[in-house]
């Protein structure tokens, strides 16, 4: 009997602290803060912003201002917009329906265009690209034959220049191609490097007391001390070599492309490059180079003129025609390829230029047409 009572006792006593246990809980469930169940999470809002016109990769002049529209995701009030130009200039401006570009800072062929919108803390941006030709129609040129020079007729001219009273000349061919010092007024050959016979010379440059010459297929370039043509390295070009020439800063290179490459002749690295067009097309097919008066000076392969750029925007500035400057008993007589090679005597002011297999070098003058 007295073990009985103790039974029930006992489970009496479990249910009861079984019940207060759970009601501790739900107590302090119920007792938590109010703000908790209550908080509400708030974001930024989003915007988006597209720009509607011009259209990507539209066609423009150099010079001609562009008014920009856009469509944007809200009715927003912008604190600024930004115009940033192949990642260097930056125009602001407060009103979203007057953003415009006078595009005197453009480059021919394509150029980078991005807007950062700021709206209070938020920063939106947009992008697009266009396209530029020259602002004006090269101004032509003719010439006039000062004087006539000697030329080696087995010579497949890639490179000319004119340094201390002496040409060089790098000629190309397989198994036939070499750099050259020449006598200017006998057409004697002083001095020869002949390259190796799985190299097919390109243009030549100068810079500081030595010769650099590409190679065309090779993705290659040499360095030759000036005095002496001891060969003092090899350098790596990252496409075909065609024409180089110095600009006082940078080596500038063409690949047969209508884009010239400006390369530090100390690392061998391409630090810009500019697209070449004039008022309608690209140039391509940009092949010998000289540099002098701030222009770039190019023989485009296969014709029978000369360009010359602007080595910051890539506008050609003047065509110079040379049709008739190799008489036809001179075309008859000997087996000549293109017009090619274009060097300037600093020191006299001097122009020579010839082609691949010619018999003659021509010093002329340009005459405004």
């Amino acid at each position: 009997m007295i073990h009985t009572k103790l039974n029930s006792l006992f489970y009496n006593s479990a249910t009861i602290a079984i019940f207060l246990f759970f009601a501790i809980i739900l107590n302090a469930c119920n007792s938590q803060p109010t703000s908790r169940t209550d908080e509400v999470k708030t974001t930024q809002p989003k915007y988006s912003v597209s720009i509607t016109k011009p259209s990507r990769n539209d066609v423009f002049r150099i010079e001609d201002e562009i008014s920009f529209n856009f469509r944007v995701s809200d009715s927003i009030k912008f604190d600024s917009i930004k115009i940033i130009i192949n990642n260097l200039d930056i125009i602001s401006f407060n009103d979203i329906n007057a953003v415009k570009w006078n595009s005197t800072n453009a480059k021919t062929g394509s150029n980078h265009v991005r807007f950062v919108f700021h709206v209070d803390t938020l920063q939106i941006s947009s992008s697009t690209s266009l396209r530029f030709l020259a602002a004006n129609k090269p101004i032509e040129y003719g010439y006039k034959i000062v004087n006539t020079y000697p030329h080696d007729t087995k010579a497949y001219t890639q490179g000319l220049m004119f340094e201390d009273g002496y040409l060089y000349e790098s000629t190309g061919q397989y198994n036939e191609s070499s750099l050259r010092k020449i006598d200017l007024k006998t057409g004697k050959v002083l001095k020869q490097y002949d390259l190796p016979d799985e190299d097919f010379g390109e243009g030549i440059a100068r810079y500081e007391d030595k010769i650099y010459l590409l190679t065309w297929e090779s993705k290659k370039g040499y360095v030759f001390n000036l005095q002496t043509f001891d060969l003092v390295l090899e350098f790596p070009i990252s496409t075909e070599g065609w024409g180089l020439t110095y600009d006082d800063k940078h080596l500038i290179r063409s690949d047969g492309t209508h884009i010239l490459h400006f390369i530090s002749p100390e690392q061998f690295s391409e630090v810009g490059t500019i697209e070449v067009y004039d008022h309608e097309r690209k140039i391509t097919r940009l092949n010998e180079l000289e540099y002098y008066d701030n222009k770039i000076w190019a023989n485009v392969y296969g014709e029978d003129y000369i360009v010359t750029i602007d080595p910051k925007s890539g506008q050609v500035l003047e065509k110079i025609d040379l049709q008739g400057l190799l008489s036809e008993q001179d075309r008859r007589n000997y087996r000549v390829d293109v017009l090619n090679g274009i060097a300037w005597d600093r020191k006299n002011r001097r122009l020579f230029v010839t082609g691949k297999l010619w018999p003659k070098l021509f010093e002329i003058e340009l005459v405004k047409k």
